[in-house]
């Protein structure tokens, strides 16, 4: 899931940009999460840890 939404960041927003020749300007949803703190915070905490982190212990229990 991480990986899709990489995928759609790279192509929406940095595929745009590359392409732009004029001035650029964020995207209204990257504006939104700069101007808000939380926002930083939660997409940084995504990004970091993934959308569904994983868990260590419980795959050193099951038998191999």
């Amino acid at each position: 899931m991480t990986q899709r939404l990489q995928l759609v960041v790279q192509n929406r927003v940095i595929a745009a940009a590359l392409a732009e020749t004029g001035a650029l300007e964020p995207p209204l949803l990257l504006r939104l999460i700069a101007a808000t703190p939380w926002l930083r915070r939660l997409l940084a905490r995504l990004i970091g840890l993934g959308l569904r982190p994983e868990h260590v212990l419980a795959a050193l229990r099951t038998p191999t």
